[in-house]
């Protein structure tokens, strides 16, 4: 029996017992890809739509972002209101002769978060080191929950 390397979007198709009629998967698979484009794979995907974690605080939002392989001049951020947009690019590195085997990958990356309420983005500010966007974006004043103590007769 020959070992397989499982990849869970390695195709749209499953692989079944079943004999399909010769060229039939194929088809299928260009079918698809034509449809909606080939899916990426996991390495693909996670490079161009990186990890993300978004904690609230009482008076601002913490996101860290994974950016690995990416300069800090390659990264830029905007926000407007409650939606920030990333944008960074992992540039090429030259390479000399030919890749036995590539699986990194390279390109632009563009995400947009919306977040629970508005910001502050003059007060914003980000600090990027091993590979880790941290921004700090305090909540808009205007927006914040006020806290008020209610007396009870």
């Amino acid at each position: 029996m020959a070992i397989v390397r499982y990849s869970p979007v390695r195709s749209v198709m499953p692989r079944l017992n079943y004999q399909w009629p010769l060229g039939f998967m194929g088809d299928m698979e260009r079918f698809v890809d034509g449809l909606w484009g080939p899916f990426p794979n996991r390495a693909v995907w996670s490079s161009l739509h990186p990890a993300l974690d978004i904690v609230e605080e009482e008076d601002k939002f913490i996101l860290r972002i994974e950016l690995p392989g990416i300069g800090k001049d390659d990264i830029d951020i905007s926000i407007r209101g409650s939606v920030l947009t990333l944008k960074a690019e992992k540039k090429v590195e030259e390479s000399k002769g030919n890749y036995y085997i590539c699986e990194r990958t390279f390109g632009t990356m563009h995400r947009t978060i919306e977040l629970p309420q508005d910001v502050e983005a003059d007060k914003a500010s980000a600090i990027f080191e091993n590979g880790v966007l941290e921004l700090r974006l305090p909540k808009a004043e205007e927006t914040r929950t006020k806290h008020v103590k209610v007396r009870v007769k």
